[in-house]
């Protein structure tokens, strides 16, 4: 998007509330966790998977048929759904491992 065209501020700030919100609840977690490795492990787990991979996809998918009325193949969509699922397991299992991690390192 331009700065001209329709939209453009509204995207800016659904994306500012997206990345504040994310980061404000990365840094609860940093507050409330005490070991670093433990820390940094629940973050990792619970937020990288979804920022590099679910993030862009949806944006992806959803600018097309936004802004240009055009619809996505079959096959696309397919992919995209796979990878979607995909995202889900893994941030699912890695952010169970790293809870389980640190309730059982808590009294340590």
């Amino acid at each position: 998007l331009a700065k001209e065209q329709p939209g453009f501020w509204i995207s800016c700030l659904e994306w500012f509330g997206i990345t504040t919100a994310q980061l404000c609840f990365a840094f609860g977690v940093a507050i409330s966790v005490h070991d670093f490795e433990d820390l940094v492990q629940l973050i990792g787990a619970a937020l990288a998977t979804p920022l590099c991979l679910l993030l862009p996809l949806i944006c992806f998918l959803g600018a097309p048929r936004e802004f240009m009325s055009l619809l996505w193949p079959k096959a696309e969509l397919g992919s995209a759904s796979a990878l979607s699922l995909l995202t889900l397991a893994l941030t699912v299992v890695g952010t169970i491992a790293a809870v389980r991690n640190i309730v059982l390192n808590f009294g340590k």
